[in-house]
């Protein structure tokens, strides 16, 4: 009795998977590492937005304590009443005439200090 000739590709098919799995785990270690990166940026990304935002509470402040300060400066129904306002470090003087006073205009009518 002959024996039947033993094929020379006996381990292809073991070499082809351990190949296909060494891809498959390289895909997903790649993966990993882009999740790991993405997290990061948007980490960062948000931590500068919130930055922004806080570096804007002072300026907004300002411009709305400037805002309250010198609204209503001239009442309706009344041409006498118009006020001025003049701005100094830390104080808005508000300028005009009072309904009781001599109708001298240079006279502060109002102080607004401007810190919080």
């Amino acid at each position: 009795m002959r024996k039947s000739p033993q094929p020379q590709n006996q381990g292809a098919a073991l070499v082809i998977v351990l190949s296909i799995l060494t891809i498959l785990v390289t895909l997903v270690l790649a993966f990993f590492s882009m999740v790991q990166t993405e997290s990061q940026s948007s980490t960062s990304f948000a931590e500068s937005v919130e930055v922004r935002n806080l570096t804007d509470v002072p300026v907004n402040l300002v411009v709305s304590q400037l805002r309250k300060a010198t609204e209503n400066l001239a009442p309706v129904g009344t041409e006498t009443a118009f006020k001025t306002w003049s701005s100094q470090p830390g104080m808005i003087r508000v300028y005009g005439v009072e309904p009781d006073s001599s109708n001298f205009r240079g006279k502060a009518v109002a102080l607004q200090a401007l810190f919080g």
